[in-house]
């Protein structure tokens, strides 16, 4: 009986991951920005893995231009971009060569802010614990993680959940026009999780009147 409990359990909690998706954990729009909507974006994703970053800044930047933004990416001019403030991001000497040759006018960082891990074990309860930014989504900052249901006996189980955060910031102007957090579980997969995400965040986008 134990065993069935556990996997009824298990399979629950799987279940309602897949359907749960990513959702939106809140959004900041500049009050004073009156647009125009911008035009062309330099995507920076930022993160020491960089096969992760390439994927995922390539992906961004075809879901803009899907939506009929211009969009540039950053990882060509070679220089590791680590998780770290907005701001700083986005003074880099790379970063900001790589929006002027793109001839952007805003530059849209997407970082990892945390991980959540829930656990359970042999019984149906669950707890979560919290892990830093230094790990993350396929190794977003030196670290991968990932989700797995074990059957039956004692062994634990974890579900991870990702809060990413996108912001866009003018080049004109240097100041943060939009930013928002987005909470999603760890899809194990960094095209297929990329794909869901800029979806998502360049819908937000969109809605913001910012692009």
């Amino acid at each position: 009986m134990t065993t069935l409990r556990l996997w009824v359990s298990a399979l629950s909690l799987a279940v309602l991951a897949g359907c749960a998706g990513i959702s939106q954990s809140g959004s900041w729009r500049d009050p004073q920005f009156s647009g125009p909507a911008f035009r062309k974006l330099l995507v920076v994703v930022a993160s020491d893995a960089q096969t992760n970053r390439r994927i995922v800044e390539d992906t961004f930047a075809n879901t803009l231009r899907q939506w009929g933004v211009g969009a540039a990416v950053s990882y060509p001019a070679g220089d590791s971009v680590p998780p770290d403030d907005v701001a700083r991001i986005v003074a880099m000497p790379s970063v900001q060569g790589s929006a002027r040759t793109a001839a952007a006018d805003g530059i849209v960082t997407i970082r990892l802010l945390r991980v959540d891990r829930g656990y359970f074990n042999n019984s149906p309860t669950v707890g979560v614990g919290v892990g830093g930014g230094s790990g993350g989504w396929g190794g977003w900052s030196g670290g991968g993680i990932g989700m797995s249901f074990p059957v039956g006996g004692s062994a634990s189980n974890s579900v991870d959940t990702l809060t990413v955060e996108a912001a866009l910031t003018s080049l004109a102007t240097s100041r943060l026009v939009w930013s928002a957090t987005y909470s999603m579980n760890d899809p194990g997969n960094t095209a297929a999780g990329a794909e869901s995400l800029s979806t998502q965040i360049v819908t937000d986008m969109r809605k913001a009147g910012v692009i």
